[in-house]
């Protein structure tokens, strides 16, 4: 193919389709580590008419407290089992030298999808929270396991 013939095979709509499908296959492929039972060439959105597959994700929601959560790694994710507009989501420390060392170290903020620019609730302990989740029977206790070997229960 001339110089030309390959800029407009890669500018077409077929080929940005052909490429987007192949890149997901492979990062499955290189994602995962036994393939024994696993079909990585399955179309996620092949039972959608076509006017209803988008080729890219849209972000609908952003939660950020940025007074309490700037600089901190989230190490876990859970949704409410019972109030399912409600998620928590755990931090270790902040990486940030310049923070204050009065601030703790983890925390587990519990965002709404109804009130997205402050957390409902915030919990702290002076160790990183590593992971957290939602009591499955009593949505008003969160457990949480720290940095330190602690559980703590909110």
């Amino acid at each position: 193919l001339t110089p030309a013939q390959q800029q407009e095979v890669l500018q077409s709509s077929d080929f940005h389709q052909f490429f987007s499908r192949s890149s997901k296959m492979i990062e499955r492929l290189l994602s995962y580590e036994q393939s024994s039972n696993y079909d990585f060439t399955i179309d996620y959105a092949q039972d959608l008419p076509a006017a209803q597959v988008e080729e890219k994700l849209t972000s609908r929601y952003i939660f950020q407290d940025s007074s309490r959560t700037l600089n901190r790694p989230i190490t876990s994710v859970n949704w409410s089992p019972k109030y399912h507009e409600l998620l928590l989501a755990s931090y270790a420390g902040n990486d940030d030298e310049s923070s204050s060392s009065q601030e703790p170290d983890g925390m587990v903020l519990v965002w709404n999808l109804h009130m997205s620019s402050r957390p409902e609730y915030y919990f702290s302990t002076q160790s990183a929270v590593l992971c957290a989740q939602f009591h499955p029977g009593n949505p008003r206790l969160i457990i949480g396991a720290t940095q330190s070997g602690s559980v703590v229960i909110w």
